[in-house]
Order: structure tokens, then sequence, then C-alpha cells
């Protein structure tokens, strides 16, 4: 059962994610984040199909995810990615059935809000993405050094904006609204993460676990000398601050690694490349 736990996560995030957005957010025209947020506008003012622009969009950002992420990071979007578009036109069958009219759209955003990031958490805890504009950040996140909360504020501040100028100044606040809810209901609330952490591993396999870090996410190692306090026996501290997307898949994929690691995780609120071209591992004494 836990060998399929993630695809359960990853489906029922997913549903939920979609369910916050096909109940919540489209009806009142709050275009909060993603490529549904700017499916939302062109159905709104072109009458395009919303299912069918976040599948063809999702689509295209899988294959700019092929040429700029790779494969192997691609490939933990596409089922997210299919799964989004297909739930939103299944829900578009019966959701017209259910009336929030008379509910203030205030509390309907932070409802969708709300839905959307705790669908989000749980595909985080997946390892896997419902692709859309996560594959943009995490361009944004490799080739411009920038973290991974500016890059999610940078891309869907754009898709917020869109809304605004489609829409009017009301909505646009809504959206924003129905934005901070999903952040603190995916970081915080439900995934206890906030834009970074920093990970303090002591390992048996240390040669391993640094290439597995450097090769495959190209973080920079620090390493710190230790001692312990009681046994006196000496040991290193390797040190890296690593985003709250891939938190969960590094921490599995260490433990696969080196079962007897022993990791600490510290809340980072703010991690700021001076030289955009560091990446290196230092020692300190």
């Amino acid at each position: 059962m836990l060998k399929y736990k993630k695809y359960i996560n990853l489906i029922i995030g997913v549903l939920i994610e979609s369910l916050g957005f096909s109940l919540f957010l489209e009806p009142n025209n709050l275009s909060a984040t993603d490529v549904s947020g700017l499916a939302v506008i062109f159905h709104k003012l072109y009458n395009v199909n919303i299912a069918l622009f976040v599948l063809i969009g999702n689509l295209l950002l899988i294959i700019v995810s092929f040429i700029f992420l790779g494969k192997k990071k691609t490939l933990k979007t596409i089922l997210g990615s299919l799964l989004l578009p297909f739930f939103i036109y299944v829900e578009e069958m019966f959701v017209y059935m259910i009336d929030f009219s008379q509910i203030d759209v205030m509390l309907l955003a932070i409802l969708g809000g709300v839905f959307v990031g705790i669908g989000n958490g749980l595909i985080f805890r997946s390892g896997y993405t419902s692709g859309g504009t996560d594959i943009i950040e995490d361009i944004f996140t490799k080739y411009f050094h920038m973290s991974l909360g500016k890059s999610i504020m940078f891309v869907d501040g754009f898709v917020v904006l869109a809304g605004g100028l489609a829409f009017g100044i009301e909505p646009m606040i809504y959206s924003m609204l129905a934005l901070f809810m999903m952040s603190t209901f995916s970081n915080r609330k439900l995934i206890g993460i906030d834009e970074d952490k920093i990970m303090l591993i002591t390992t048996k396999n240390k040669k391993q676990i640094i290439d597995f870090m450097t090769t495959h996410y190209q973080y920079g190692i620090t390493i710190m000398d230790a001692e312990g306090a009681f046994t006196k026996t000496e040991s290193d501290f390797i040190m890296c601050s690593v985003s709250s997307k891939n938190y969960y898949k590094i921490k599995k994929s260490l433990k696969k690694e080196d079962p007897t690691s022993f990791i600490i995780v510290l809340n980072s609120y703010d991690t700021n490349y001076i030289n955009k071209d560091y990446r290196h591992s230092a020692k300190v004494n």
C-alpha cells in the first residue's frame, strides 16, 4: 500500500485543487494562479473551453520542461498535468447545479484558496506536481537563481495582474486573497514548510550524499566539523538550503541513499545568493 501512497496523494491533491477552482474561483472570475487562472480570463473574454485551455497550456509547458529542466524532472509533472484538466472537464458537467450566488465573494475566495492550498500540499507530499506554471517557476529558480518564493510571487503575480486587467480591481483583490490562502494552507498549515528549509545531515556516506545533492539539484553544500559532547566522537554535518517544493523528495532520497542518516530540518525565511554563479562546497571549522 505504501508503494502507491504517493499516487493516492497526487490524485486526491489534484482532485481537491480542481474542486477549489471549479466551485469557488472560476465562477467568480478569480484568476489567482497557474494556467487555470489564465484559462478563466480566456474563457470569460473569448469563450474558450477551460479544460481544453488548461490541457493545451500544460502540454506546451511539458515540452518547455523537457527542454530546460530535463527528462527526469519533467516525468514528475506529466501525470498531474493531465489529471487537472481531466478533473476540471468532469466537474464542468455538474458544477453548474451548485449555486453559491448567495454567499459573499470574499468567503468564496477564502474557500477556493483553502481547497487549492490543501490540494497543492498533498501534491507536494507525493513528490509530483500538477505542472502548469510550476514549470516556469522551476525554470526561474534554476536559470535566474531566484528563490522559489520569489519565482512563485513573480509568476502568480502576473496571473493575478492579468485577471485585474480583464475583470477589474475587485476580483483582483479577491484573487490576491485566494492566493494568500493557497500559500498559507499549502506551505505552513498542511506540510509545515516555508520558503526554504535548512537541512543538517550526518551520514556515513558523505561523498554519495554530496554528489546526489549537487548533481540532481545543483545545491551548494557546506560541511561543518562537529564533535559529540559525551562521546567526543568527531563527525561532519552537511548543511544545505533546499526549496520547499523539493523538500519531501530530497528527504526520501536521502533516506534511500543512507537509511542510517540523521537529518535536522530548520525553517529558512530568506535565502539569497550574492554571487549568481554560486555552486560550490565549503568547509566550516
